[in-house]
């Protein structure tokens, strides 16, 4: 028997199809790499930028309106991110099995964005309605800062996942950037506050209103009950 015969000429057929193979996979590493790609931006973005923005806007702006949209718009990107996370997951050996630190960590980060949104808006209800302050307050407080960082810090076992971790070193110097930035306006905006405070005061607001009046300090009368010192008293038997 001619094996050879049998088996076929192996140049009519098979570089076609390896061809096609390889434009197929190509294809669905480029759809997968895009996904992560927007799972990145949508995540970091949020947590870089929008989050610490609306905690700026809260602390140092003291606007309770803009914090409330800025967050909830951050904790929209988020669901939409996570969605788009464990999608791409299920795409590679290395990530369908949901059991790697970063999305381990990233789970833990989204449930924590969830309960930080459900206290603070209790919070801002009991304390419109009643003028006092509530245990949700305080832990909504403290917890939104520990949620940040730890998405800060799942974003470099991110791109380690992604085995782009070439990427860690710029990401750092943009959450330096975006601190400094930050910091630094709210700095600045609190040493202005305490500035314009100082003309607040009572004592300020006073002497605003003496000076407006043309009072001066010879205008001052003297209070009732007090005699003249003893050095100007006339001598006894005079």
């Amino acid at each position: 028997m001619d094996l050879k015969a049998a088996a076929g000429d192996p140049g009519l057929f098979p570089p076609a199809d390896l061809s096609e193979a390889k434009v197929t996979e190509h294809d669905r590493w480029d759809d997968h790499e895009y996904s992560s790609q927007v799972h990145a931006v949508l995540m970091l973005g949020t947590f870089i930028c929008l989050f610490p923005i609306g905690v700026y806007y809260k602390t140092i702006m003291r606007n309770v309106r803009w914090h409330y949209f800025a967050q909830g718009l951050g904790v929209l990107i988020v669901l939409v991110g996570a969605a788009l996370g464990l999608s791409v997951s299920r795409s590679y050996n290395r990530s369908k099995s949901y059991n790697s630190p970063h999305q381990l960590i990233g789970l833990a980060v989204v449930a924590l964005i969830l309960l930080q949104a459900t206290l603070g808006t209790l919070h801002h209800r009991i304390f419109k309605a009643k003028q006092t302050p509530t245990i949700m307050g305080l832990i909504h407080r403290f917890l939104g800062p520990v949620a940040i960082l730890a998405a800060l810090v799942n974003g470099f076992l991110g791109f380690n996942l992604a085995q782009s971790s070439r990427h860690n070193v710029g990401y750092a110097i943009v959450i330096a950037l975006v601190t400094l930035i930050l910091g630094g306006g709210g700095y600045w905006q609190v040493r202005r506050r305490r500035r314009m405070d100082v003309f607040d005061t009572p004592a300020a607001v006073n002497f605003r209103r003496g000076e407006e009046e043309g009072a001066t300090n010879n205008d001052i009368p003297l209070q009732q009950g007090y005699g003249p010192p003893p050095a100007y008293s006339r001598p006894v038997g005079s």
